[in-house]
């Protein structure tokens, strides 16, 4: 905590005649100024005191010879602007890497390649180095289901700098699993419009183009047959 204390009010460091190390404390002690350190090098003496009190000490007492903290910091900049620039610069790069998905990371996939998968989310909309606040997940979902009929479904979660994709993809028709879970209704996740349809059992109970509600009825499971419903 000292150490930041010192940097924010910023000290100096002054240079005097070890042998008048007693006039010099007793000067301080009579204008009441805390010296941080005092300390004999080589017959010189080295007084560290608050930026602050500097102006007190007279030149015939002692020399400043060095500054240092936030107010010196700031000068150095002030006389580099280069550096201001740079600063900025590696700060914004900063920022704007932290919002660059750069890994792709797939589950869930079987018969397809996740090299196949990743061609596929890139024609979707979704690559490495794409700026993840720009995404449209709901987008890249729809088009990627769209143009890739042996997915069924797709998650798409951004999370920092990774892309976690988790897909089902369509069961085979001999699958004994898909007639083990007998018929259900497919509601809406969320609100949105109606682009495409593909209905392999079932009946759509909604046309391209419509706005739907979330939990709104999209595909019936129960439908009329010759044999009855």
């Amino acid at each position: 905590m000292n150490g930041i204390f010192r940097f924010l009010y910023g000290t100096c460091v002054f240079s005097f005649d070890a042998a008048r190390k007693t006039e010099v404390l007793n000067f301080l002690l009579k204008n009441n100024i805390g010296a941080l350190s005092c300390t004999d090098i080589g017959g010189e003496g080295r007084l560290t005191i608050f930026r602050k009190d500097a102006p007190k000490i007279p030149q015939e007492l002692g020399t400043c010879i060095s500054e240092h903290g936030l107010v010196r910091f700031l000068s150095l900049l002030l006389h580099r602007p280069g550096m201001i620039v740079g600063g900025v610069l590696a700060i914004l790069l900063l920022i704007l890497s932290s919002l660059t998905v750069w890994r792709v990371e797939i589950e869930g996939n079987k018969k397809l390649s996740s090299i196949e998968i990743e061609a596929a989310l890139e024609s979707a909309g979704l690559s490495v180095g794409d700026f993840s606040p720009s995404l449209d997940i709901a987008a890249i979902k729809n088009r990627f289901l769209r143009d890739n009929p042996d997915i069924s479904w797709i998650g798409i979660y951004v999370r920092g700098t990774s892309a976690e994709i988790e897909v089902r993809e369509t069961t085979d028709e001999g699958d004994t699993q898909a007639t083990e879970r007998g018929f259900c209704n497919l509601v809406a996740a969320t609100d949105g419009v109606i682009e495409h349809i593909s209905v392999d059992a079932g009946r759509a109970v909604v046309a391209p183009g419509a706005t739907v509600r979330a939990g709104e009825l999209l595909i019936s499971g129960i439908y009329r047959t010759a044999t009855g419903l």
